[in-house]
């Protein structure tokens, strides 16, 4: 299977490519965010075209707030004004579309940041782009590279690519997409029942539980952005560090200092996502997480 709990029929409709960080602290909601946000739309090279900003927190169940929605242009100056009001929850998120993915033009880009408390503080920057963007992960992380260095430092993130027709920033954003390709295979209920329980497992256990930063990753990916307690972790008898110099390449990050990039290839990313499944690190999995520090 070409990604964790999702057909591999989806990817005859074609891909895009993700990156996502998380665990970071710094910028704090408001317009910084919308500085952010544009700035790496710039530097893939794309104009936002729609947006949408919140900030709430919950009231029986139902997140109440400021929002804003509509033509970025519109919205972008409510957006920075709004965000931060709550530090429950907050969202901003601008595309290049009108439609529900990213990826039926080449040259789509989608941004998504959000942050909030569940109990845990957990953040969440996701950045998701057609080809017509970026054509390899590595260049993807080159792009947004420089900006994302000075503004964002993560306690881990990961760079993959995924099916267009599962919708990527659905993914990125915690939720599961059922449009017509997927439907077409079968009830959106069949069809995604394990892509739904890793996704519903990843985002409860980092918000109650086990942080990204504490050592724990939500999947197994192409480029993977370690801290040190990462390569401290437990793994086959071993640690993570021992073995991701055995399997794949290890090499400091080339976007942050402190941080370790492991990039695997296809072959190399098969074996590590069986030899992971069951460690208790990866959230996502059916395996029971444990605490190891």
């Amino acid at each position: 299977m070409r990604f964790p709990g999702l057909p591999d029929s989806l990817w005859r409709h074609g891909r895009v490519l993700c990156f996502e960080v998380c665990d970071w602290s710094e910028p704090k909601p408001g317009s910084a965010w919308v500085d952010l946000a544009e700035g790496i739309a710039t530097a893939l090279r794309f104009s936002p075209v729609r947006g949408y900003a919140l900030s709430g927190q919950r009231d029986a169940g139902r997140i109440q707030g400021p929002e804003a929605r509509g033509t970025w242009a519109r919205i972008r100056k409510r957006a920075g004004e709004l965000l931060g009001e709550y530090a429950t929850l907050n969202v901003v998120d601008l595309n290049t579309g009108y439609d529900y993915t990213v990826g039926e033009s080449e040259r789509d880009g989608y941004v998504l940041m959000q942050s909030g408390r569940f109990p845990l503080a957990k953040s969440q920057l996701g950045i998701a782009v057609g080809l017509g963007l970026a054509t390899t992960v590595d260049q993807l992380v080159n792009q947004v590279a420089p900006i994302l260095r000075d503004t964002v430092r993560p306690g881990w993130g990961g760079v993959f690519a995924f099916p267009i027709a599962a919708g990527a920033s659905f993914y990125l954003g915690d939720a599961g997409y059922s449009g017509p390709e997927v439907r077409a295979l079968g009830p959106a209920a069949v069809v995604l029942a394990e892509h739904e329980a890793r996704l519903n497992r990843a985002s409860r256990r980092s918000s109650t539980e086990f942080s990204y930063s504490s050592g724990y990753v939500r999947e197994v990916f192409e480029i993977n952005f370690f801290c040190e307690a990462h390569l401290r972790a437990p793994l086959l008898g071993s640690t993570v560090r021992k073995y991701t110099e055995r399997v794949g390449k290890l090499i400091p990050s080339r976007c942050w200092l402190g941080l370790w990039e492991w990039r695997l290839d296809d072959q190399e990313l098969r074996k590590a996502r069986v030899d992971w499944e069951e460690s208790g690190l990866v959230l996502a999995a059916e395996h029971e997480p444990f605490r190891w520090q």
